[in-house]
């Protein structure tokens, strides 16, 4: 069966299973670059995100944004998901990520959120490396579940400062124009910020 397999996928190369996997690869590598080209095509950009995998949302919207692909109404519809689905979307920038929100306009994953009419009390659980930062949450206890889960998974290497290594909750308050998003789907209650506008930061525990 396996050798059966070997010859439908890779006929004339039957005595080299590292060169079956790469073109393996390669075509499934050129497969899903064809669904996203035909998804942009269709302007469904969320399925071309779909595709990418969550990882590769950030990357993609900006080169959708570079190639002035997107309308302003595309950007705002697709931004909670090319923010919310990858791992750690900070790394990309902060100010790009700034800029990109302020762009949309306000986004939100729950269609009747509006932007605060009155300053927010928000937290971030966090080392103290990454205080300054764009995601927040307006939920203490959220903050204090964010700070355990990094302290469980996070390995610094040797001779890493001690003060670097223990995460902690931070409290802030923000005015309601420095609210860039609200996003719910998660039951995180986060909310994204303008770090810029954060105020009166401190340290709580």
């Amino acid at each position: 069966m396996r050798r059966n397999i070997a010859d439908a996928l890779m006929p004339g190369k039957k005595d080299d299973p590292t060169e079956l996997l790469i073109d393996i690869a390669r075509k499934g590598r050129a497969w899903i670059s064809a669904q996203i080209d035909e998804c942009v095509s269709r302007r469904d950009f969320a399925g071309a995100v779909a595709y990418a995998g969550r990882n590769n949302c950030p990357s993609m919207l900006r080169h959708w944004l570079e190639a002035g692909m997107l309308t302003d109404l595309e950007l705002s519809e697709i931004l909670p998901a090319a923010w919310s689905m990858p791992d750690w979307p900070a790394r990309y920038g902060i100010k790009w990520w700034v800029g990109v929100f302020r762009a949309a306009g306000f986004v939100s994953d729950e269609e009747t959120a509006q932007v605060p009419d009155s300053d927010l009390t928000i937290y971030r659980g966090c080392f103290p490396q990454y205080e300054f930062s764009l995601s927040w949450t307006t939920s203490l206890q959220q903050a204090e579940r964010s700070a355990q889960y990094s302290a469980r998974r996070t390995r610094f290497p040797p001779g890493t400062p001690q003060e670097l290594t223990t995460a902690a909750v931070y409290r802030a308050r923000l005015a309601p124009r420095h609210v860039l998003a609200l996003f719910y789907g998660r039951k995180e209650d986060e909310v994204v910020v303008n770090p810029w506008g954060l105020r009166q930061r401190e340290r709580i525990g």
